[in-house]
């Protein structure tokens, strides 16, 4: 048989997560807002991968090769 005490210390490495299904599910019925159009759309950097790695700052670029 297991003790109440025992049952609430197996319980409790999950209780984090259900705290953040609780705080989140209320958003589930939200709408998307889809506020970047501008900026996803019209932005050359945002196109491709080599795009944006030309765009990158030239410090930036040449810490990373």
């Amino acid at each position: 048989m297991i003790l109440p005490a025992a049952r609430l210390r197996a319980w409790l490495p999950l209780w984090p997560a259900m705290l953040v299904v609780a705080v989140y599910l209320p958003a589930l019925n939200a709408s998307f807002q889809f506020d970047d159009w501008r900026v996803i759309v019209a932005d050359p950097r945002v196109a491709s991968l080599g795009a944006w790695w030309h765009a990158m700052p030239v410090h930036v670029v040449y810490e990373l090769k």
